[in-house]
């Protein structure tokens, strides 16, 4: 039984180096985040919050008298971490929200949020270039 189980462990510890599992070699952080921020679950994040989390419109609409309305994404690019956490909490999201209840694990949304700092930091070096 014993060897069954140190056969067992090679085999996956073969696997996980082999894969590149744990590394950057399989996808950067970098590539995970923006992933899952395009795409996570089939619904992508840049599609109501912008492209690069400057936030954006989702719709428009009038109501019975004409007048105009926008649905608007908050920019989300500049928040903190526990800010940005918030929303995928239960005591962060309410009934009364208009985003959708993603269940993303905590490393998921840290990894959405760290692409989204990465590009407003690679953007903000070539306008200053």
């Amino acid at each position: 039984m014993k060897h069954s189980s140190i056969t067992t462990t090679a085999t996956f510890i073969a696997l996980y180096v082999t894969l590149g599992v744990g590394d950057d070699t399989f996808m950067s952080h970098f590539e995970y985040g923006q992933m899952l921020y395009e795409k996570p679950r089939g619904v992508a994040c840049a599609a109501c919050h912008g492209k690069y989390g400057e936030g954006g419109t989702i719709a428009r609409y009038k109501d019975e008298n004409g007048k105009a309305y926008a649905l608007k994404a908050p920019a989300i690019a500049t928040l903190d971490f526990t800010r940005f956490y918030r929303p995928f909490t239960p005591q962060g999201h309410s009934r009364k929200d208009i985003m959708p209840v993603y269940h993303l694990t905590r490393q998921e949304v840290r990894a959405i949020y760290d692409y989204l700092r990465d590009v407003r930091a690679q953007t903000k070096r070539r306008d200053d270039e």
